[in-house]
């Protein structure tokens, strides 16, 4: 029997070029969404066949819906690229699917090594909606001793959840921020100090506590 054509052009769409990834571009969710019977359980095979191995395979199979495509996100929540990991951890807590628990090893487990290529502002937008204590520690800790690429947006991410800026990345702070992307730790620990300051934190108490428990 010849391949139905909707089922042809969502595969196609999972080819992604370099413009559409760059752009963040979807597969074709509409055609996905009226794929039905046997179609839609071989595009649910050619996706979970991928090994979660991009963000748009959990964004999709978070569309299909079904009891295998949900097994397989919750899997996602523990993956080492962190584009996948956070997309998931979006579509589980939409879905009610994934304890507060889990959500907080899921990010405080990937800010020490989450850089700009491998998920970390995903990351960062989950902390927006999920403010728990240990996010908000994991991320201070992030912003003075994380890595080069990530304690700038960590800073401003901790200042935003603190209730200290307008948004995630409120560039009248930008000046503070930057000041965490010095490879000159004294430098850190001084901006540091600073945003505590402005979220109304104990420095001191937060510096020991880093140093008897260090990532």
């Amino acid at each position: 029997m010849a391949e139905d054509n909707g089922l042809r052009r969502f595969a196609n769409s999972m080819n992604i070029t370099y413009v559409q990834w760059r752009d963040g571009d979807s597969y074709d969710l509409d055609v996905l969404s009226q794929l039905e019977g046997v179609d839609l359980r071989a595009a649910e095979d050619m996706l979970i066949a991928r090994n979660l191995a991009d963000w748009r395979d959990v964004e999709a199979l978070d569309r299909i819906g079904s009891e295998r495509a949900i097994a397989e996100i919750k899997n996602a929540i523990e993956s080492t690229n962190f584009d996948v990991r956070g997309e998931a951890l979006v579509r589980l807590m939409i879905r009610g699917l994934v304890s507060d628990a889990q959500i907080d090893t899921a990010i405080v487990t990937a800010l020490p090594t989450a850089s700009l290529i491998n998920g970390l502002i995903k990351i960062l937008r989950v902390t927006s909606s999920h403010r728990s204590p240990a996010v908000r520690k994991e991320l201070l800790r992030t912003a003075l001793d994380g890595l080069a690429d990530a304690r700038f947006h960590a800073a401003a991410a901790a200042h935003y959840i603190h209730g200290g800026s307008a948004s995630i990345a409120d560039m009248r702070f930008r000046p503070l921020y930057l000041r965490f992307s010095s490879e000159a730790r004294p430098e850190r620990v001084a901006a540091f100090r600073e945003l505590c300051s402005l979220i109304n934190l104990d420095a001191d108490a937060l510096l020991a506590d880093f140093a008897r428990q260090p990532t």
